[in-house]
């Protein structure tokens, strides 16, 4: 956007979507196989805090995407007046702050249990 490259921008919003999607269908698909060996939020401490820390990191996840889209489908439209930047910047620093939160996730979710 600051270069004023519209198709660049597209197409990397449009690919940080699809990669977004394709991590919550990946979540879906782990807390799926979850419940179907029969593990839920009050089989133990430890599932209780998978998922709400995943739960509430997939819910953060969908909120930036619906973000993204809204961006998308404006600057799909050609919708980007100067003025916008602070609102795109936005957007971008919750994006990245949910990627950085994924990190600590990991870590604590699924490395750190495996050092035990």
């Amino acid at each position: 956007m600051s270069k004023r490259n519209r198709g660049s921008m597209l197409g990397w919003l449009a690919l940080t979507i699809a990669l977004g999607g394709v991590f919550l269908v990946g979540q879906e698909w782990s807390i799926g196989k979850l419940f179907q060996t029969g593990v839920d939020v009050s089989t133990n401490l430890f599932s209780t805090t998978f998922f709400t820390l995943t739960g509430f990191h997939g819910l953060h996840v969908l909120l930036g995407l619906v973000a993204l889209l809204i961006f998308l489908c404006l600057a799909w439209l050609g919708d980007f007046a100067l003025g916008r930047e602070s609102a795109f910047a936005a957007a971008g620093y919750y994006w990245h702050f949910v990627d950085i939160v994924w990190v600590f996730v990991l870590l604590t979710v699924y490395i750190l249990p495996l050092l035990r």
